[in-house]
Formats: structure tokens, C-alpha cells, sequence
């Protein structure tokens, strides 16, 4: 790095004057005055001027010292003789008596010792070239104007000697002062320019080899030149500097590397860099900028050399004859230009660490110079910060134990405490308003939390213990979050914070999102990206140092290739604009680009295994020179990632998105074709693969439908696309398709009615009858959707409340005797609670009782046996379950959500949505026992919010308005899920112990042998029947386990695998981003799987197990969590046989639909469309929870996290013999166990 291995050979630095060194290593009152006011001293002797904004809040604040400065930064030297009215400065009192020189520079400078100008002075006037330069300068012109000759400006040429190395004095043969012959003569841009009297300052270019020792001359008091564009490299092998030719970049010395060099201290060479305290701040930030600004000039000068434009709009402007010079687009500042606007990217962490030098490290105070401090050394401290490769995930908020880990303890005392502020120092610098900025002292809490803006509330307990920090009592509210293992290896301040959600990360996007350093300002030249980026630029000597060092601002791994992708004859062709028409053409032609080469290889290469566009750079290489795409050789792979195009854009946009899921095309008409089907517009190929939303799919699903069955099912598709789909216009849906729907209904209306030849009229009422029974199920009617036609006829008898009339129908002859054969079968305990509840019920108790017991004790056999005993006596009996697959195991159950209108999101004074006036609180003020079900599941929220309701509509202030209740379930089961939730928050410490397994259940050493045991002959044909799916299921804790096990056991089935994929868009504030101009791209979506939503591509095979993920129509058994079966499928319709419950064997139709996650944890929220299933070969241990199979399986490789899930995982089975497990360590015998004692009765 220092010398690029021998590469870089530079000759040494010209020893300092005698003076000037006493004064850098001196100990008497001289030398120390003169170190602290250093840039001063250096400033009252320079020959240009510092032309830059300071960041003055920085060296006026409580902190260290720091240069820093904001926006763009010049040198600048006036004329050799200062205007009339105002005194000489700069370059200018060098042509003075030196009497006079340092009286000047004595009164511009108060507070500085004249007694060291002095010396200075005298040390540059005898030593530094520059001052017998400027001084022959002065004396021609002033010959020159005394002669009557015209005011004419001089230049300071650089013209390097034969000899590279010779650059350290500046001399006649190396700065040559060139007279102009006449005005209109060239001059060079980076040539310094003086002028005997001129008002305006000239900037000196940052190229020139003065630029720097004209400023820093208390550095290069001798005049040492700089950097300068001709250097080369010296050519090791040979001994010689390198020959440089043409436009040849490789050999050639950067500015950068020169400065790099040259911020490392050799014993060679005398070095006053290292000694110049804030002046080599000062030093480290203008060379850093001086290298930035370069690079920004040759962006600038340079986008008028290159321009491009699309291949199909060249042919057509050079075939109309245009000039090339006119045509095309300028570049702007590119992606490559690291704190560009293209260079930022948007996406949040989700750790993020904060490392600030110890000054005390040893690297630091081992290379310190007598009487240094860190902040003089920024070089040290950007050699010292490196970020370790793994960050450990534990962030701990309080003092670690003093004894158990003594160094760690010193290093938070000393660099992790925050303040101390508050009452305890009002005079910290965190205090505004009495109050602290971050929020310090923070609370005791004793378990880390989330609060409602998604920022994360540290452990910090209350042991009693206080320490002494900066003469105050601190404790664990005191605390900076850090990371243990970190802050001991380093021992420095390194804050390490959780990013639980985008308001989280306010702080951090100063950080991370935000390029360089920047600061709001006015918006001036908005089409100039350079200037404002300049403008807008904060440069540190730290930054600027690790900046030159040449280390990494960020690190991307894998690479990411950047994938063009364009319309067809629309690609990018950079061309010269000096070229001639056939030249320009000539090039458009042959310039490829990264799409096209794609399509080209599998038209060459048809038989390669088909990728993605995206894909592609995983196995092959793209090579930039000859535009062509190579297979790869090496392990090394690259990330693929296109540009992004707005759905604004229109056919770009729709190919871009075919892009991301179409395999191996040949050419851009390729992607027009699906299923043998060729497309007009890539719209409508996006469409027909299922990747847009579109209405006329409602009508292709149920064209497909019918296809497959008729009558009740597909009118119950019908109503599924009315409640769950939102069609735009139902009616015309209606109209279209009532005739194939409703084939069946006259004789139907033969059979029932008795009419033996039903008019079209009779018929078409009864349909829309039937139509609006169906949705009275949902709660809706078809008056919900509008211009759809009502029925006119009254086909069955005036039903004044439909709820009541249900629950009265599930009273038939022969229940009550049915009911008494079930109560014969109790046995003491359960007829005890029989007893009780039937009591209180017929006495008008209004009692509130829970039912208790574990997994198969019988408590769903007492729930049904009451209902049927107290129905059969003409009382209405509500029953519900948390989940909908336990409603499914009662009589007439219905999930309590439906039921009782609980809202989504609910609080704890939320109430139902159920108002005195309508049916439902008709059934509630006439029901005479509730029975709740699985409530352990449930927020006590939500059992709040029904009691609320119930108390309000019955008017009576008893527990649930005076309704017997039966609450029931089994605590040692799992709890409400709380997404991230803590331990206090789900039950409002945490006991976690290994159980031993017992011995007859079969361990399994792999996932494939758990598939194996669990589903034998899985992969043979005609195995797979409905019985053999019922009785198996694999169970896993967590949804990725599960995920994995699932595409195993798809792949192991047999039969052909269709993939379905979803219509996804991202949505803020209910409107779609794309309408926003936002850059979400699709397939950061598609990519995003959450657990309440089916992926992106939906594999399935007839015959394969699927569970429903959404609660459809519970009467007809579709509830979240069915298992069915895949009997067939279309592309808009899927036809499967549900497989568990008192439905099972009922043949249903499922269409797309579109759902949102419940829970987000992304910066937007997601909307997809797709079928809502997902294989079942596999589900979490919480989906499990109400079924009962006869095998299982379950994977224990990643154990459980939750009170109550090994529990329920092991009793789904009646078997502990038909139990298979696989555990982390195949030796192993024993599992984690998760227990909250407190929540067992």
C-alpha cells in the first residue's frame, strides 16, 4: 500500500531549515506556542490563500479539535502588488523589505508571536525557491510597466526535467516563467498566473506541482513540488521509470497513490507532516480534495467526449444525416463516484455498530511524537479502525461483572457510559432545554422490548449496583449499547444497536444512507449533479486520511454485475461525437449489450441449462472488452442485478419483469410466447404467466371451473370471487357467466318446487336466490355489489333473522338421545363439568367457567355433548375457537373473529363490531351459553373486547352481559403469538431445560430419513392417496424448516410439477408505489416470503397436500389451516379435496386472490396475488395445534422458542411409537424444552 512494492520511488524530502526543525521539536515556551497556533503561523507565510468554508461548529464544540471543511476547496494567489487601499498579504510581502514583511504580517496577526514570524520568515526568505522566483517575476514586471509597456500576466509553467526524480526543489528548469507574446497566445488551465496589480484572485489548479508547497509552507518550507500529471512508475525489474505514451494509464503515478505515499513516516527522510499537528489535518483534507476534485474535473471536461444514445435512434439520425455532435446525452456524475446520488442504495440493516477510536490504543500512543495527542495523528487512527469480518448478535445495555471479566469492565466504564448527564451535570453536552438529546438516563427494564416506533428498549435491570465515571454515580441507565465480544477485543467505544424497523434508523442514516458527508442547502444549478455534490461535500481529516490510504467505504460480496436490459434495437451505444456518420453507425452495430449477448447464447447454446437473465452471472462471466458472456472456471460467482424501470415505463417495465422469471429465451420475441401461445405485447404476456393483476381472470377461472364441475361448487367460486376478489364489475362477471353456473337449476326447481317446465325468468330468480344465500354465509348480500341484480321471489320461507334460523337448524330428531348416549360415556370429572355448565345455563347462573385439560382428555367431546343436550332443549348455543381449524372439530363452530366481529387490530379498550340493530345482536341477546375454544391462543384483548361488547347489547353489567361461558383450552400448549414479542409480553422469567426424549421414538439422522419414515414409498406412483396424506405430517418450530422440508418432498413426488406464479406490488398508503416513483423493484419482492402469504412461485403436483391460508368459507370447512388435496389444476383455478374435519372428502375450487402480510417488517407493505395455499407435507408446530394424525414426524434440528410447542408437537400424535424426530446432533438424546411456569394452572 505505501509503495505499491517498490513501484512508487520517489527521492527523499529536503531536510527542514535548522529553525524551522528546533521549532517542531523544541520544549521551550517558543516551540509549543508555535506547534499550538500552527496553521496560523503557517497561514501569515503562505503564498496563496485558503479558498474554503470551515465547519466551525467542530473546532468551537467541547470535543477534540478538528479540521473539517464544507463544500469545494481552492488555492488562490492575488497580483504580485495589493490594490491601494489595502495592505500586502500572501506572496506579496515576499518582493517586501523584510522590515516591512513582518511588521505586515505582525498587525494582520495579533496573536502570534512575532518573535517565531521572525524566524520563519527569515528560514523561507533564505531556503524556500518559490521567494527568488515570485521576486524575478516582480522585477520584470515592474521593469517592464516603468517602461511603459502594458500590464501583461506572467505564468508559472511546470516543465519536468529529463529526469523523474528531480522534482524536489522547483527551479528554473523545472518552473518556467513564460512571457506571452500577445494576448491571444494559449495559456494552460494549469499554469499559476500573476499579474503585477489585479483585483481578481487566480485559482491554482490542482494539478500543479506548487499547488501545495504555495500553501503549506511551514511543510515544505523549502519548496518541495507536488504531484504532478507526468509522474510514472518506476519499473522494478529494470531499475528505470517506466515510459509512459498516449492515453496508457497503467504506468503512470496517481495523485492518490502520491499521497499515499506520502502519509508514511520513513526513517530516511525528515518529515514535517507528522509533526504538524492540526496543520496536518488541515494537509490531509486538502489533498484528499484536491484528488476529488480532480476526478470531478475530468468527469466534467469529459462528458462532452462521450456521449451515447439507444441503436435504433443513431441509425435513424445518421441515416437523416445529423451531425453525431448534436445527437446523444450527457453523462452526469456516475454511480461510480462513490456518494453520488446513483450510488446511494435504500435498504435498512439489521445490525448496525458505531466504532470510535480509543486514543489510548497502544498503534495510536506508541507512534505519538513528544507532547502529541491522537487527534494529531488521523493517519494513526484511520490505520487502527477496521470492522471485524462477524458481528456477534447479542447487544448487552449493562455493566458486565467486574470480577467474571475485569478488562471488559474497564472498557465500558471508560468508554461506554454516556454523559453523565441530567441533574448530575447540567453542563454536558448532550443537555438541550434541561433535557438530554438521546434520551439519557434510560429505564430499568428486564427484558429487551420493541416500542411502538420499532426502536429497541435494552435490558438494563436494577441490581443496586452504582460505579464512579467522571466523578459521578452511574449505573446500567447509563449504558451505551455495545457488543461484549467487541468492545473487549478492541477496548473502544463501539455502539452496536438492533434495526427493528426504517423509523429505527434515523440516527444511522447519516450513516449509511447517506454517501458523504452532506448538509442541506439551496437548490441552485439543479441539472449540475457535480456542483451540487461539491457543494454539499463535509470532508474530516479522519475520512480524508482513509480516503488517500485507498481503504473501502463499503464492500460488496458476492460482486454485483449490472445487468442492461432494454427494448428491442433500444440499447446504449457510446460513441465519439467527432466520429463521421459511418463511423458512429459502424459502431452501433457492433456495440452489444449484456441482454442481447444473453439471448445470443442460448440461441447458439439451446441445449444449456436454462437461467434466469439474473441468474446468468452466477455461472457465467461478463466480459467487458469483446461484449461477450463466458462460461465461468472457477467458484467465483457474481450476483446479477438489472436496472431498475418504473411500471410507468410501460413495455420496458413488463419486459423487465419477464425478465426476472423467464429461463434461457433466445431473443426478445421469445418472451412473447406462453404455453405455445404467442402474445402481441409483453403486457399481455406478463398477464397470461399470472405476473399482473388483471380482471379478466375471474372470467378465465371460472371458464375453467366449469370445465371441471358445475352447479353448487362453481356458484360457491362465484361468491368466493364476489367476497375475496373484488372484481370491478360483478355484474358484467354476472352476465357472462350465469348460464354455465346455474345449468343445473331447472331441475332442480323440477325436484324441489315441483315446477315441471320453469320459465327463464323463474330461473334466473333463483339463481340470484341462490346467490344470495351463498353470500349471507360471509356476511354479505348481493346488494353489497353494486348493479348486480337482486331476486325478486321468495324461494324458501321469511326468515327475520338468518343466524338465529342457523343455529336452530342444528336441532334435529333424535339429538337429544344422541346427546345422552355421549353423556353415558363420561367418566366423573368430565360429567362434573357437564353437570356444572348445563346447570348454569338452565338456572340463568350467567356463570364463567374454563375448561382445562391436555391434549385428547376430552374437552371437545364436553363441548359438543352440552351443545347437543342444551340445543335439543330449545336454547341457542354459540360456539367458537381461536383457530379455524379448531372450530372445525365443534358442532356448528365458527372462529370467534367472525362470530363476534373482532377487530384486527385490537387494544385493550377496543369493542366489537356489532351494533344493537342488527342480526348478530339479535343472536347475542338470545344465546344462552358461549363456548370458546383454544381461548390460550387468543390476546386477552380480544376476550375483553367480546365482554365489552356482550355487557353493552344485553344491558346487562354481569360478566358477558349474563352469559354462561365456557372458556376452554390447554395452557401447556402454545400462547398467543406476539410477532418478536418478549416474555413479559405474551404473558404479561423464562424456564428452559433439555428433556430426554423417550425411547421408542425413532430418530432420524437426516431430513431426507425424516421425510422417509414419516412418508415411506413417498416417490412411488399411486401411494399417495387421500388416507395416507391424512394420517402423516411433518411439524417444524420455525417456517424455514418447514419451507426446506416442503420442497424436498415435492420434489420426491411423483407426477409433473406446475409452477404458479403471483401478481406482486408494493403498496404505501393504500396506494401503489410504482404510481409514486419509487425503486422497489419486483424482484425484491417476489423474493420476500412471509409466513401468512403463499410464495412467489407456487410448485405443486396432483395429488400433493396443501393447506389453505386464508378462512374462506368455514361452514363449507375452509378455514385457515385445511389440509386438501390437489385433485386438479388450470391456470386460474385449482380444484382440491379437502382431507381433515367433518368436511373431508368435499370437493372445492380455489381462485387467486390477493392478500397482505399481517405483520411487515419491510419499509413498505406487499400485496400479492396468488392462490392461497402452500404444500403440507410440512406446517409449524402452531398450525398443528387442534389436528390429531397418526404419524408424525418432527424436526428438532432448530429447537423449539415458545412456551408450549414440544408439547404440542409430541401430542398430535396418539402414538409415541409413530413419532419420528430428527435432532441438531444425531448423539443426542435430548431436546429444549420452553416453559412459562407462571401461565400453568
Amino acid at each position: 500500500m505505501c509503495c505499491l512494492q517498490g513501484k512508487i520511488k520517489l527521492s527523499l524530502l529536503t531536510p527542514l531549515p535548522s529553525a524551522i526543525k528546533l521549532l517542531y521539536e523544541g520544549r521551550n515556551s517558543l516551540a509549543r506556542s508555535f506547534r499550538k497556533d500552527i496553521r496560523s503561523y503557517n497561514a501569515a507565510n503562505a503564498f496563496s490563500s485558503l479558498g474554503v468554508s470551515m465547519d466551525k461548529r467542530i473546532l468551537k464544540g467541547r470535543g477534540p479539535t478538528s479540521f473539517t471543511i464544507h463544500g469545494q476547496l481552492s488555492h488562490q494567489i492575488g497580483s504580485l502588488l495589493p490594490e491601494s487601499d489595502k495592505s500586502p498579504s500572501y506572496s506579496q510581502l515576499c518582493i517586501y523589505d523584510p522590515h516591512i514583511a513582518l511588521e505586515c504580517r505582525q498587525k494582520r496577526n495579533l496573536h502570534l508571536n512575532q518573535a517565531i514570524l521572525k524566524i520563519i520568515q527569515e528560514a523561507l526568505l533564505e531556503s524556500n525557491e518559490l521567494c527568488k522566483i515570485y521576486k524575478g517575476v516582480y522585477d520584470f514586471l515592474k521593469s517592464a510597466n516603468s517602461n511603459g509597456g502594458e500590464s501583461i500576466p506572467i505564468r508559472l509553467a511546470y516543465t519536468p526535467t529529463t529526469d523523474p526524480r528531480r522534482y524536489n526543489l522547483p527551479t528554473s528548469e523545472d518552473i518556467a516563467v513564460i512571457i506571452p507574446r500577445d494576448e491571444t497566445e494559449p495559456t494552460s488551465k494549469r499554469d499559476i498566473i500573476l499579474h503585477l496589480k489585479n483585483n481578481n484572485l487566480e485559482r491554482i489548479s490542482e494539478c500543479h506541482p506548487l499547488y501545495l508547497p504555495s500553501h503549506y509552507v511551514l511543510l515544505f518550507p523549502t519548496g518541495d513540488l507536488d504531484w504532478s500529471t507526468d509522474m510514472k512508475h518506476w519499473d522494478v525489474k529494470n531499475e528505470r521509470y517506466f515510459t509512459v505514451t498516449g492515453k496508457e494509464k497503467k504506468n503512470r503515478l496517481t495523485q492518490l497513490h502520491y499521497f499515499c505515499y506520502r502519509l508514511f513516516e520513513r526513517t530516511t527522510e525528515y518529515s514535517a507532516l507528522f509533526r504538524a499537528g492540526l496543520l496536518f489535518q488541515q494537509f490531509i483534507v486538502d489533498a484528499w480534495a484536491s484528488y476529488e476534485q480532480n476526478r470531478l474535473y475530468w468527469i466534467r471536461t469529459h462528458q462532452v467526449d462521450l456521449r451515447y444514445d439507444v441503436y435504433s435512434g443513431l441509425t435513424d439520425i445518421v441515416t437523416n444525416g445529423h451531425n453525431p455532435n448534436d445527437i446523444g446525452k450527457k453523462f452526469i456524475l456516475p454511480c461510480t463516484h462513490l456518494g453520488s446520488p446513483r450510488h446511494i442504495y435504500y435498504k435498512h440493516p439489521d445490525i448496525f455498530m458505531t466504532v470510535t477510536s480509543n486514543p489510548k490504543w497502544p498503534e495510536i500512543q506508541n507512534e505519538l511524537k513528544p507532547g502529541q495527542a491522537a487527534l494529531d495523528r488521523p493517519d494513526l487512527v484511520a490505520h487502527k479502525i477496521r470492522t471485524t469480518d462477524q458481528v456477534d448478535r447479542i447487544v448487552s445495555a449493562e455493566f458486565p461483572d467486574p470480577i467474571k471479566h475485569p478488562a471488559l469492565f474497564e472498557t465500558i466504564k471508560k468508554c461506554m457510559v454516556h454523559g453523565p448527564c441530567g441533574t448530575r451535570n447540567m453542563e454536558s453536552i448532550c443537555m438541550e432545554n434541561k433535557v438530554c438529546k438521546s434520551r439519557y438516563p434510560r429505564e430499568n427494564v428486564n427484558d429487551i422490548r420493541i416500542d411502538v416506533d420499532g426502536y429497541p428498549i435494552y435490558r438494563r435491570r436494577k441490581f443496586g449496583k452504582s460505579y464512579h465515571v467522571r466523578g459521578h454515580l452511574v449505573d446500567n441507565k447509563d449504558v451505551v449499547p455495545y457488543n461484549p465480544h467487541l468492545s473487549e477485543m478492541f477496548d473502544c467505544h463501539i455502539n452496536v444497536e438492533i434495526c427493528a424497523s426504517v423509523r429505527a434508523v434515523k440516527y444511522i442514516h447519516k450513516y449509511i444512507y447517506k454517501g458523504h458527508d452532506r448538509t442541506t442547502m439551496v437548490v441552485g444549478a439543479k441539472d449540475d449533479e457535480i456542483q451540487q455534490y461539491l457543494d454539499a461535500r463535509y470532508v474530516g481529516p479522519t475520512e480524508a486520511a482513509w480516503r488517500l490510504y485507498g481503504f473501502r467505504i463499503h464492500e460488496e460480496l458476492p460482486c454485483v454485475t449490472k445487468l442492461a436490459f432494454h427494448l428491442k434495437g433500444m440499447h446504449v451505444c457510446v460513441f465519439n461525437p467527432n466520429d463521421t456518420p459511418e463511423q458512429v453507425k459502424e459502431k452501433a452495430e457492433n456495440q452489444k449489450s449484456s441482454l442481447t449477448a444473453y439471448f445470443d447464447w442460448y440461441e447458439k447454446n439451446p441445449t444449456t441449462k436454462a437461467y434466469t437473465y439474473q441468474q446468468f452471472p452466477e455461472h457465467f462471466r461478463w466480459c467487458k472488452d469483446n461484449k461477450k458472456w463466458t462460461p465461468r472456471v472457477t467458484s467465483a460467482f457474481s450476483i446479477g442485478r438489472m436496472y431498475f424501470a418504473n411500471s410507468n415505463s410501460g413495455e420496458r417495465f413488463y419486459l423487465r419483469l419477464l425478465l426476472t422469471v423467464v429461463k434461457g429465451p433466445s431473443s426478445f420475441e421469445s418472451l412473447y410466447s406462453v404455453d405455445g401461445i404467442e402474445h402481441k405485447t409483453y403486457r399481455e404476456a406478463c398477464i397470461a404467466r399470472g405476473l399482473l393483476e388483471d380482471d379478466n381472470e375471474w372470467d378465465k377461472c371460472l371458464e375453467e371451473a366449469v370445465i371441471m364441475k358445475t352447479g353448487h361448487q362453481v356458484r360457491r367460486l362465484f361468491c368466493l370471487i364476489l367476497t375475496e376478489c373484488n372484481p370491478s364489475r360483478p355484474e358484467i362477471l354476472w352476465e357472462k357467466n350465469a348460464l354455465k353456473i346455474c345449468d343445473d337449476l331447472p331441475y332442480q326447481l323440477k325436484i324441489k318446487f315441483g315446477i315441471q317446465d320453469p320459465s327463464d325468468s323463474d330461473v334466473c330468480d333463483y339463481r340470484l336466490f341462490l346467490m344470495n344465500d351463498y353470500l349471507l354465509e360471509s356476511g354479505k348480500t348481493l346488494s353489497d355489489f353494486p348493479n348486480m341484480p337482486l331476486p325478486c321471489k321468495t324461494w324458501n320461507e321469511v326468515v327475520t333473522n338468518r343466524l338465529i334460523t342457523e343455529h336452530q337448524n342444528f336441532v334435529y330428531q333424535g339429538l337429544y338421545e344422541k346427546a345422552q348416549e355421549k353423556v353415558a360415556r363420561f367418566n366423573t370429572e368430565q360429567l362434573n363439568a357437564y353437570t356444572e355448565i348445563t346447570n348454569s345455563v338452565r338456572n340463568d347462573s350467567g356463570q364463567v367457567f374454563f375448561l382445562s385439560g391436555p391434549a385428547g382428555a376430552g374437552k371437545t367431546f364436553i363441548y359438543n355433548s352440552v351443545a347437543d343436550t342444551l340445543r335439543s332443549e330449545g336454547h341457542i348455543v354459540i360456539m367458537v375457537a381461536s383457530s379455524g381449524i379448531a372450530s372445525l372439530l365443534l358442532t356448528g363452530g365458527r372462529t370467534a373473529h367472525s362470530t363476534f366481529k373482532i377487530p384486527f387490530e385490537v387494544l385493550d379498550d377496543s369493542v366489537c363490531s356489532v351494533t344493537k340493530q342488527t342480526i348478530h345482536a339479535e343472536l347475542f341477546k338470545r344465546a344462552k351459553l358461549i363456548i370458546w375454544d383454544e381461548v390460550p391462543m387468543q390476546h386477552r384483548f380480544c376476550v375483553e373486547a367480546v365482554d365489552r361488547t356482550l355487557r353493552d347489547i344485553r344491558e346487562i353489567k354481569e360478566p358477558f352481559g349474563g352469559v354462561t361461558v365456557v372458556l376452554g383450552g390447554d395452557f401447556k400448549q402454545t400462547l398467543h403469538v406476539i410477532t418478536k414479542g418478549t416474555r413479559q409480553e405474551i404473558i404479561g422469567t423464562n424456564l428452559k431445560e433439555d428433556v430426554e426424549l423417550p425411547s421408542e421414538i425413532k430418530k432420524c439422522k437426516s431430513t431426507m430419513d425424516l421425510l422417509f419414515k414419516v412418508y415411506p414409498n413417498l416417490n412411488v406412483e399411486e401411494v399417495a392417496t387421500e388416507t395416507y396424506l391424512q394420517e402423516r405430517s411433518i411439524l417444524s418450530a420455525r417456517n424455514g424448516d418447514v419451507a426446506t422440508l416442503n420442497e424436498l418432498a415435492i420434489n420426491h413426488f411423483p407426477g409433473e410439477l406446475h409452477e404458479y406464479l403471483a401478481a406482486d406490488k408494493a403498496i404505501e398508503d393504500d396506494q401503489p408505489i410504482e404510481n409514486r416513483g419509487n425503486s422497489i423493484s419486483n424482484e425484491n419482492i417476489q423474493a420476500l416470503d412471509p409466513p401468512s402469504l403463499p410464495p412467489f412461485k407456487l410448485q405443486l403436483k396432483v395429488g400433493c397436500p396443501i393447506m389453505l391460508l386464508r378462512n374462506f368459507q368455514p361452514r363449507d370447512g375452509l378455514c385457515n389451516g385445511t389440509r386438501l388435496m390437489v385433485v386438479q389444476f388450470a391456470t386460474r383455478v385449482i380444484e382440491a379435496k379437502i382431507l381433515n374435519g367433518s368436511h373431508a372428502g368435499n370437493y372445492v375450487f380455489i381462485p387467486r386472490i390477493t392478500l397482505q402480510p399481517s405483520v411487515s417488517e419491510t419499509p413498505f407493505q406487499m400485496a400479492r396475488r396468488q392462490f392461497p395455499v402452500r404444500l403440507a407435507f410440512a406446517m409449524t408446530i402452531n398450525k398443528s395445534q387442534g389436528q390429531s394424525v397418526k404419524y408424525v414426524g418432527i424436526d428438532l434440528r432448530n429447537h423449539v422458542f415458545s412456551h408450549g410447542q414440544l408439547y404440542v408437537a409430541l401430542s398430535r400424535c396418539t402414538s409415541s411409537n409413530r413419532i419420528s424426530v430428527l435432532l441438531g446432533n444425531e448423539d443426542d438424546d435430548k431436546t429444549t424444552n420452553v416453559v412459562y411456569p407462571e401461565v400453568l394452572l
